[in-house]
């Protein structure tokens, strides 16, 4: 079964992640930031995803500019890291996005 990356954008709320000190109780609360990652090196991204997941980043791959746009009509992203590669527009296209 695979998952439907922007079906989990719609429906899965921030991550609540504690915040101040550990070795006392804290009224504070962050919010694990989101990421998305733009690029169509599939191995490449995942390598990036599995970083920030084991820093507490979530992230969602986007392949181009096209899911990166469907994606955005979700939800805003804490930051967006695109690919650029060396021939082809899609970067442009997504940096203008």
């Amino acid at each position: 079964m695979s998952l439907d990356p922007l079906r989990w954008l719609g429906s899965a709320p921030a991550t609540p992640a504690a915040a101040g000190s550990p070795d006392r109780d804290s009224d504070l609360i962050a919010w694990s930031p989101l990421t998305f990652l733009v690029d169509h090196d599939e191995a490449s991204a995942r390598r990036a995803a599995a970083m920030m997941t084991h820093y507490g980043v979530e992230n969602l791959i986007v392949p181009d500019s096209q899911a990166l746009a469907d994606a955005l009509a979700i939800r805003t992203p804490d930051m967006v890291m695109v690919d650029v590669p060396a021939e082809g527009t899609d970067a442009i296209d997504t940096i203008l996005m």
